[in-house]
């Protein structure tokens, strides 16, 4: 079976990767999937603001 997501690396300052994970244990999830979600909601804005949906 395909993999429905695709594995990737980026670089966080510190005190980033403190809050997503500050944010993330507030909210009861790994601050990678809040990290998804924040993502996938800017990607949509920028696609509303871009008239591409």
């Amino acid at each position: 079976m395909p993999r429905k997501s695709n594995p990737t690396s980026i670089r966080l300052s510190t005190d980033l990767e403190r809050r997503l994970r500050h944010l993330a244990e507030l909210k009861g999830t790994s601050y990678q999937t809040l990290l998804k979600e924040f993502g996938l909601e800017r990607v949509y804005e920028e696609e509303k603001r871009l008239g591409v949906v």
